[in-house]
């Protein structure tokens, strides 16, 4: 019995080292069951930190049973030593590591031979040539460009205005080459390049200005109106062949024939909904679309909208369009215009070929040399119309000058037609485009040669069309313009480049506004008075 009791002794005693008992509950606590940690086999060991963690007793402790099954978790191996935030945790490498193997077969990067130096920009960047040189080869089919005949020549020097072929420079302007583009007679070819050149011309000589344009022989345009299509109400839609839509209220359709349109909430022929059928145009209030023979009866109701189809248009070369034009008539009032200043400009480049000049200010003679020319090339056109011999003689004298008001014109129509070739919308210009201004021109043809002798100033273009006399007027106009926006920009710039107002000559330009200014008008509005702005 002692040998017995001595080894329970020493059994509670190896336990309670291992194990802790309850304490009695908290005043006003529910007694609850204790909890025993059992030990775990193999105990858990933590390798000493540094600095060591430190962790003060609970009070009350908190007692947790054991696990059955108790976890084991073993140590690792290496162990993970953490340290304080400050300094940072420090871990080591995994065992076994991870290895990387190399790319097979592995990325190999030779050197340039020679080597690319780069200097500084400063003298430029200078780039060996590379090591096999890059050689390209022939395009196919090959982009063959012809090179202009006669060739674009430029002039360094500005003889006397009489008898030259370029405008004086201006007081207070600094000396510049002045570049003058032959006549194009043999034209620029640029048609053989596949895809072609979108090739735009743009010509002024006194009161006759002209543009031309060649897109090529298949140029699409994905919307020929620009505008935005408009919701037509239906009438009455009948059965047969072809069926026949009438418009409500007797409203026009602005349709025409070959354009398609869709159909949309129609009671009765139900089918037509969704649908884009063809127009034929009968009247400007009726069209058909085809046999409706089969379909429902129209009931009551829908409408209809226009659906934009591409179309395409075919340009010829300017060769071609040299003896056949296609004009377009801008005034009805002169039908014959067109074509007779076609053949007045080319007669002004076979002239400037032949003489290396343009005709000079009042010079009969050149005007008769003119007026043949012009009836000779009139004789080679397909289509042409009785030579004007005013309107020759006319842009003999004013050949070497300039209207701002029709060069601004015309350079807003070119510049029209390069947004239309880029973006594919609007009709566009097919093909020549001439304007005239022969009726500010008219009333001074009695008057002497001496009042369109250059002055050496900035008006000198101007004077030779109008005459000195005419210049002083403008200059001693005074306007007052009422706003300047949009327009009224336009309208202050043609003032200025005409010498509206000029204070030496007592002339004054004043403007006015009604309201005040928003900050964004000012992106096309002039300079104004900071009060103005609100």
């Amino acid at each position: 019995c002692v040998i017995l009791t001595e080894a329970r002794l020493s059994l509670q005693k190896k336990i309670n080292d291992f194990c802790h008992f309850h304490q009695p509950p908290i005043r006003g606590e529910t007694s609850r069951p204790s909890y025993q940690v059992r030990p775990l086999d193999p105990p858990i060991r933590v390798r000493n930190l540094d600095p060591p963690i430190r962790v003060r007793h609970l009070d009350p402790p908190i007692r947790v049973r054991t696990l059955d099954p108790p976890i084991r978790v073993r140590t690792l191996d290496p162990p993970i030593r953490v340290r304080n935030l400050d300094p940072p945790i420090r871990v080591r490498p995994l065992d076994p590591p991870i290895r990387v193997r190399p790319l097979d077969p592995p990325i190999r990067v030779r050197p340039l031979d020679p080597p690319i130096r780069v200097r500084p920009l400063d003298p430029p960047i200078r780039v060996g040539p590379l090591d096999p040189p890059i050689r390209v080869g022939p395009l196919d089919p090959p982009i063959r460009v012809r090179p202009l005949d006669p060739p674009i020549r430029g002039e360094t020097s500005r003889p006397s205005y009489q008898g030259q072929t370029s405008r004086p420079s201006y007081q207070g302007e600094t000396s510049r080459p002045s570049i003058r583009v032959r006549p194009l007679d043999p034209p620029i070819r640029v048609r053989p390049l596949d895809p072609p050149i979108r090739f735009i011309g743009c010509d002024a000589y006194g009161i006759c200005v002209r543009v031309f344009c060649d897109f090529g022989d298949q140029f699409e345009v994905s919307d020929p109106t620009g505008e935005e299509a408009k919701e037509m109400f239906i009438q009455n839609i009948t059965q047969g062949n072809p069926g026949v839509v009438t418009c409500m209220d007797s409203r026009t359709h602005g349709l025409q024939t070959g354009q398609s349109v869709l159909f949309r909430e129609v009671n009765g022929m139900d089918s037509l909904n969704g649908t884009a059928r063809q127009v034929t145009v009968l009247s400007p209030y009726s069209f058909t679309i085809g046999d409706t023979s089969c379909l429902q009866p129209y009931a009551h109701g829908g409408f209809f909208l226009l659906v934009k189809t591409p179309r395409t248009y075919s340009f010829e070369t300017m060769e071609q369009q040299l003896s056949e034009p296609r004009v377009l008539t801008p005034d009805f009032s002169k039908p014959e215009a067109p074509l007779q200043i076609h053949a007045a400009m080319l007669a002004l480049d076979a002239f400037q070929e032949q003489h290396n000049r343009l005709p000079n200010i009042g010079c009969c003679q050149d005007a008769e040399v003119l007026v043949k020319l012009t009836e000779e090339v009139n004789l080679t056109l397909t289509t042409r119309a009785p030579v004007n011999s005013e309107l020759v003689c006319c842009l003999s004298r004013t050949a070497q000058g300039s209207l701002p008001p029709l060069s601004a014109a015309v350079g807003g129509i070119a510049s029209q037609e390069v947004l239309k070739a880029l973006t594919g919308k609007f009709a566009p210009l097919q093909q020549w485009f001439y304007l005239d201004a022969i009726e500010v021109v008219k009333p001074l043809q009695s008057l002497s040669a001496e009042e369109f002798i250059p002055r050496g100033d900035r008006y000198d273009g101007l004077r030779v069309c109008i005459g000195e006399t005419m210049c002083l007027e403008l200059h001693k106009l005074r306007v007052f313009m009422v706003g300047c926006g949009a327009i009224g920009c336009e309208m202050l710039k043609n003032f200025a480049l005409l010498g509206v107002g000029l204070a030496k000559s007592s002339g004054e330009v004043g403007i006015g506004w009604l309201i005040l200014i928003i900050t964004c008008s000012l992106l096309w509005s002039p300079r104004v008075h900071d009060r103005l702005i609100g």
